[in-house]
């Protein structure tokens, strides 16, 4: 690698927004500030921040039959022209498969993205052997774990004594834990549009609980 200027762009930092000139040396960045390089990037006119983290994607998502639009190549080049520099995915989670294999099959498909990945281990079915293999996904580099407290009719509700003790699991690996929280009893697709199908009111209960 060689050395980089990114020269003229709005410098967007902790302490501060203006003009600016960011200097890269094999691949890092060194110095805001001019220096000789063997490149230059003339940014006048465009934004020059840090690279942005979209926790919460959903690529090559089976759903209804299909997949979602994007899978992990194509969505993580959109990630990648919008500045997102690393996305967080999901698991897809299943009683009978086992956290570190749920994990290790998405890491695998995720190889052909062009940004920086992590994933969110969602907990489907709870057995003593999760406590173990919560460990183990610690071991492949995730510490964050995704919960549900609604979608009964797809076996993915958590109850709240699993999720107390799957919560205990993570505090000693250091984890932390998602909760998509909707009270299970008061959402129903039936009833048409979000505001009558998922009342606000369902959060603020399995919030409250």
């Amino acid at each position: 690698m060689g050395n980089l200027v990114i020269k003229g762009g709005t410098l967007v930092t902790p302490r501060r927004v203006g003009r600016g000139t960011v200097y890269i040396e094999d691949g890092k960045i060194v110095r805001l500030a001019k220096a000789p390089a063997t490149e230059v990037f003339e940014a006048r006119g465009l934004l020059v921040l840090p690279g942005a983290i979209d926790a919460h994607v959903h690529f090559a998502l089976p759903v209804a039959g299909t997949r979602s639009a994007d899978d992990f190549h194509s969505g993580s080049l959109a990630a990648a022209c919008g500045g997102v520099t690393t996305f967080i995915d999901f698991t897809l989670g299943h009683p009978e498969v086992s956290l570190p294999e749920a994990l290790e099959k998405r890491l695998s498909e995720a190889k052909v993205s062009t940004v920086d990945y992590s994933f969110h281990v969602e907990m489907i079915g709870w057995t003593p052997d999760r406590v173990r293999e919560i460990s183990e996904v610690k071991d492949l580099g995730v510490r964050s774990f995704k919960f549900y407290l609604a979608y009964s009719e797809s076996g993915r509700r958590t109850d709240l004594r699993t999720l107390k003790a799957a919560m205990e699991a993570i505090r000693e690996i250091g984890g932390v834990a998602m909760v998509h929280a909707e009270c299970d009893e008061l959402v129903d697709p039936k009833k048409g549009p979000f505001p009558w199908a998922r009342p606000a009111i369902s959060e603020e209960v399995a919030i409250a609980e």
